[in-house]
């Protein structure tokens, strides 16, 4: 008897996010001085420099390059409100609230209301 086992569903990302240094500049945001600190739960916190990408003034999305590890890069494309991250836990596409880097700019953004 060949018994399949049922995945269970990715479960939403827990944790905090902050931006390291207080609420980022525009040019901080676009020249890539922008840190933000992503503490997901039982998990080591990570330190990101976030570039904004722009064509025109029109927001793209965002680039996260993590800090102190070489060739670590995500693009995040905002569609709307939306944030589409080229990491491999957002191939997830069932997880509630998207990937820790979509989930946490996302809140970051809101928090200091960009």
């Amino acid at each position: 008897m060949n018994a399949t086992r049922k995945k269970k569903p990715p479960q939403p990302i827990v944790g905090t996010c902050r931006w390291v240094g207080g609420t980022p500049s525009p040019a901080a945001l676009d020249n890539g001085n922008a840190m933000l600190l992503i503490v997901p739960k039982r998990r080591e916190p990570q330190a990101y420099h976030v570039q904004r990408l722009t064509d025109g003034g029109t927001v793209l999305g965002y680039r996260l390059v993590k800090a102190g590890v070489e060739n670590t890069v995500y693009d995040l494309e905002q569609t709307g409100d939306t944030l589409r991250c080229d990491c491999p836990d957002a191939t997830h596409v069932d997880r509630p609230g998207g990937c820790k880097h979509s989930k946490a700019l996302r809140a970051a953004l809101a928090a200091c209301g960009k």
